[in-house]
């Protein structure tokens, strides 16, 4: 099984999907696909735009289109979306020392608190 990942970046949270597929891919090769799959989403959503009339000066964005891509590429390349059973995703800005820093903002932040608490008791 080989592991994929598709998404977007912005300042924002963004998502990113997990897929696998039987099939392995070579950097280029994922790339020239997961474009292609895009282009394909992009006639579908401009399609469905021109239909209900609201595409005149509508830009679509990468983000619009990532969900289209990610059934293209389920549905024509059978890939698998899946879930990881775990995740370990603490707050990146804060000081692993400093319990102050950053506290108002990540009070339910228990993983960056089992690193701090683990990093003071040395």
């Amino acid at each position: 099984m080989n592991i994929y990942q598709v998404g977007y970046y912005s300042y924002e949270e963004s998502p990113k999907y997990l897929l696998k597929s039987e099939k392995l891919y070579t950097k280029k090769q994922f790339d020239d696909l997961v474009s292609d799959c895009y282009q394909k989403a992009y006639l579908i959503s401009k399609k469905d735009f021109e239909k209900d009339k609201i595409l005149d000066n509508m830009l679509l964005q990468v983000e619009d289109l990532l969900e289209e891509v990610i059934k293209i590429l389920k549905n024509d390349f059978g890939f698998e979306t899946f879930n990881p059973v775990c995740e370990f995703m603490p707050f990146g800005w804060a000081s692993v020392t400093d319990y102050e820093d950053w506290k108002d903002d990540i009070k339910s932040d228990t993983q960056l608190k089992l690193i701090r608490d683990k990093i003071n008791c040395l």
